[in-house]
């Protein structure tokens, strides 16, 4: 069996290791996670339905065309054999569909990390550079999720793992022939992701590590990989193209915020918030920071290094740098498997003790990582699970008002909500009439039709709703006699009852 065979089992009983815990659980407790996964699949819902994507922040518009996409078979099952309108019927049934988007993604994940390990072994020719770039990658947090979350990472992934082979080749042949599909794909990566923007920086630079042609001529084709590279990023945004300026302004929006998504002070950079980032990804990521480390002080022991790889590697720590900004491990992902690349070049070069002295860390660091993965998302699940026979077991006699919460009722819920698609889904709640009302600002619900009315002004009787905002919603409230009980055994969530809708004919 060739090691390409091997390359790929590996990453698919990898990827199949993750997903295992949520279909062992089956679609009882898909809804795990919700967010970002209803903003995504919600879009590729109102894509099919509409041909408008409504979520642009990361902008994920590729994610949520090929969500849109995979669904094709059931769309096409749903018109010839069962005769039943697709998104009226992914509604009804959104805890399935959430089931096969995940499935989905563990798929994807899979042949992403082949091609990841493929574009290793084709450079490296070496089975302890492949395992050491393996466990490089179970070692960082956020990997395994790439298996199970509806988010545009796991795109990203594929997209990034097909540039490095790209990058191999390029690497092979030092010929200018493979930067226009690069550049271009990366343009790609960043209509997916914005924290894949380094990418398309390196890639626009590799023309000047082509030794044989002038000065000149590598300037011109770095030029040209620019106007590639906003070529891949407008045939990826093409969907959102009428919502460039609201894009521009979410853009400058976070560039001038000294936290996640756009909060914190008003300022393009905060030297104690972006210490106070930096010790965060160090306590969730060490071995990112140990990578980041070895590449520097390879940068500067090295005396001869490939001009393409220093230009990866100098790219990816300036990317990794500046997206250091925010402590989210996710945001890293770009510059971590570039990094990783960089790192298997410079690992090659160590002695054998210190390769397998390297290994032997490595494992340890990426059991501890998996073990917490699978205790973390089993026990998401098992809430999930418990919130969902916990509505079960408690029917009511009037409507469910939402405030939040990871089931199947919210998760309609917000994925038809009107704050985001506006009438998109509204003939489809109004041939069910859903049951359900969302609660906003803990003082407002939302209708189907975009108006907001005030909590009491219409009929409900029970309220889910987060403990730590319970407590908040009756101090607000103090002459309805309301309380709140705490759900057992869920992600600290409260129910809170009210009779108001007596007075209701």
């Amino acid at each position: 069996m060739s090691r390409a065979v091997w390359i790929f089992l590996l990453a698919f009983l990898t990827s199949a290791a993750f997903i295992f815990p949520v279909i062992s659980a089956g679609t009882k407790g898909t809804f795990y996670t919700i967010d970002p996964d209803i903003s995504y699949l919600s879009n590729a819902l109102s894509y099919i339905k509409t041909r408008q994507i409504h979520y642009i922040d990361h902008p994920g518009t590729p994610t949520i065309i090929i969500f849109a996409l995979m669904m094709t078979p059931l769309r096409l099952y749903m018109k010839f054999i069962a005769h039943s309108p697709f998104i009226l019927w992914s509604l009804n049934n959104l805890d399935l569909v959430f089931f096969i988007t995940r499935v989905f993604q563990s798929l994807v994940m899979g042949v992403s990390l082949g091609i990841f390990l493929l574009a290793i072994l084709r450079f490296f020719r070496s089975k302890s550079v492949i395992i050491f770039a393996w466990l490089s990658l179970l070692g960082f947090s956020a990997f395994p999720f790439l298996s199970s979350s509806i988010s545009p990472e796991t795109l990203s992934f594929f997209i990034i793992a097909v540039w490095l082979n790209i990058f191999v080749s390029f690497l092979n042949t030092n010929s200018w022939f493979f930067l226009p599909a690069m550049s271009t794909i990366s343009g790609i990566a960043i209509a997916n992701k914005f924290s894949n923007l380094f990418l398309g920086l390196i890639s626009i630079c590799l023309p000047l590590a082509i030794s044989r042609i002038s000065i000149k001529s590598r300037l011109s084709s770095c030029l040209i990989q620019t106007l590639l590279v906003a070529l891949g990023f407008i045939a990826g945004t093409w969907p959102i193209k009428g919502s460039y300026p609201q894009l521009l302004n979410w853009v400058k929006l976070l560039a001038n915020s000294s936290e996640i998504h756009g909060g914190g002070i008003p300022v393009f950079f905060d030297l104690s918030t972006y210490l106070n980032s930096i010790s965060s990804l160090y306590y969730r990521d060490p071995w990112l920071m140990a990578l980041i480390v070895i590449s520097v002080v390879a940068l500067l022991l090295l005396h001869r290094i490939n001009p393409q790889i220093l230009i990866l590697t100098v790219g990816s720590l300036l990317g990794a740098a500046v997206f250091a900004k925010y402590p989210l491990s996710h945001y890293q992902f770009a510059h971590y498997f570039l990094l990783i690349f960089a790192v298997c070049h410079f690992f090659i070069f160590l002695p054998r003790i210190a390769k397998v002295l390297l290994l032997v860390i490595l494992i340890l660091i990426a059991v501890k990582n998996v073990d917490y993965y699978y205790r973390y998302i089993s026990t998401m699940i098992r809430q999930t699970q418990n919130l969902e026979n916990y509505v079960a077991n408690h029917p009511t006699k009037f409507p469910t008002l939402w405030e939040w919460g990871r089931s199947k009722d919210f998760a309609l819920l917000w994925a038809t909500s009107p704050a985001w698609h506006g009438k998109t889904f509204l003939s489809e709640k109004i041939i069910t009439n859903s049951p359900y009302l969302e609660m906003t600002n803990l003082k407002n619900i939302l209708l189907p039709e975009g108006k907001e009315v005030t909590v009491f002004s219409r009929c409900w009787d029970t309220l889910y709703i987060q403990e730590s905002s319970a407590a908040l919603f009756v101090s607000a409230h103090p002459n309805r006699g309301l309380a709140f009980t705490t759900i057992p055994l869920t992600d600290h969530m409260a129910v809170i009852h009210s009779n108001h809708c007596s007075r209701f004919p």
